[in-house]
């Protein structure tokens, strides 16, 4: 089982992981030819149902098709955490989650974000709320910033302001 959350980003089949939620791939998951569409569409599931607590999930790539697990929340704002059952045949290709607060930091991606993308080499998603966009950080390729200012949401190290991909996300 693979943890994902805020301060843990690893393989674990401790006590702790199974108190988390699990973001599932549902049988009858669409395929999506990118890994942007498959966030995307992951966030408009998301986005709706976030107006104070972050959700979250991941992008999974077989066989150049990608696919979304069902958003889950812990129940918390300002951080996510949950278990992904990665199948064999699957890679872990994009992280998503949203940022239901409004302060304006929230179209940052997190110390903890880019860190989560970075161990996974993975584009990270983020469904904006205060603005209704959608922003990526890709590890690989997007720079980072150094910060260090108190009385924030984001935590100290390394943020990013990534791109935006959507913008006026419809709330249903």
């Amino acid at each position: 089982m693979t943890v994902l959350s805020a301060f843990l980003l690893a393989v674990s089949f401790s006590a702790a992981a199974k108190d988390l939620p699990e973001a599932v791939l549902a049988p009858d998951a669409a395929a999506y030819a990118s890994v942007d569409d498959a966030a995307h569409a992951a966030l408009l599931v998301a986005m709706p149902v976030s107006q104070s607590h972050e959700h979250g999930g991941v992008v999974l790539e077989s066989e150049g098709v990608y696919y979304f697990t069902t958003p889950v929340t812990n129940g918390r704002t300002g951080e996510i955490a949950f278990a992904v059952l990665l199948p064999s045949t699957h890679r872990i290709a994009g992280i998503y989650h949203t940022h239901p607060d409004e302060n304006e930091d929230s179209v940052k991606f997190s110390a903890n974000d880019v860190a989560q993308a970075k161990a996974r080499g993975a584009r990270s998603y983020i469904g904006v709320m205060r603005d209704r966009s959608i922003r990526v950080f890709d590890p690989k390729t997007m720079s980072t910033q150094r910060f260090i200012r108190s009385g924030s949401m984001l935590s100290r190290g390394e943020i990013a302001v990534g791109e935006l991909l959507v913008s006026d996300v419809p709330l249903r």
